[in-house]
């Protein structure tokens, strides 16, 4: 593995029932990088970060990882019927560090704490989930995975749903956190996001490209990736098609 690297996939295949749905990825991510990932819906986003995650197990080839991963998963309306506070929701990240039959001390409230602050939402520590707005809701989730010690960081389509002023919150939080030090994967429709972080990963079943935007985002590879869904906007510029919400991709 890469010294520098925090994540390295190596001829991975990944998919659900043994059937492969993301064949052949390679790529690596240091400490500081934010890397997009770019995709039609259906295209392997997902299914790479439940790999990642170790959700799923890779069928074929290897996954290294220099730090613990920590998931923000595609926003769920049941989820915003949560009884809990956000504080409640942060703590929930530090559960894997103690055993099952032990409650959350002092120490674990202590980052819970810390995690909240670092993601700005230190006074909603009360709030109910439910109560929270989108924007909160993603940074509530960021900070759980921040509290579980986590350094690789997996948001899956973070922006969907966020208005302007709560995604460039967002995309503050993140720059900030890969200031830090951490490694943050997003998957993402918006290429202008893309456009500026430090390496783009292209899926459509299978790897694309993986490098710096300049030398991934151009048309060939655009169209590789987003196939006739490719949208053509005034002035000879390229959009991506439009999110749509999945709970899994076959």
């Amino acid at each position: 593995m890469n010294n520098e690297a925090l994540v390295e996939t190596i001829g991975l295949d990944a998919g659900y029932g043994g059937t492969v749905a993301l064949s052949d990825v390679n790529f690596s991510a240091a400490a500081g990088q934010r890397i997009a990932l770019l995709g039609p819906n259906g295209g392997g986003k997902t299914t790479l970060i439940r790999t990642l995650s170790g959700e799923l197990k890779a069928i074929e080839g290897s996954v290294n990882l220099a730090s613990e991963t920590g998931t923000v998963p595609q926003h769920d309306p049941a989820r915003d019927g949560w009884p809990a506070t956000a504080a409640d929701v942060v703590l929930c990240g530090t559960l894997d560090s103690i055993p099952w039959w032990r409650r959350p001390g002092r120490r674990q409230r202590k980052l819970a704490s810390e995690a909240l602050a670092a993601v700005g939402l230190a006074d909603h520590s009360t709030t109910t989930y439910g109560e929270l707005s989108g924007g909160q809701k993603r940074r509530v989730q960021v900070a759980s995975a921040l509290a579980g010690g986590a350094r690789i960081l997996l948001l899956d389509e973070p922006f969907a749903g966020l208005d302007a002023v709560a995604s460039r919150r967002l995309e503050d939080l993140i720059e900030r956190l890969a200031q830090n030090g951490s490694t943050i994967l997003i998957a993402t429709h918006d290429l202008e996001q893309a456009r500026s972080w430090e390496r783009v990963l292209c899926l459509n079943g299978e790897q694309i490209a993986f490098g710096e935007p300049d030398s991934v985002l151009t048309r060939t590879n655009l169209e590789l990736t987003f196939g006739s869904d490719l949208i053509e906007v005034p002035g000879g510029g390229l959009m991506a098609p439009p999110h749509h919400h999945e709970d899994h991709e076959h």
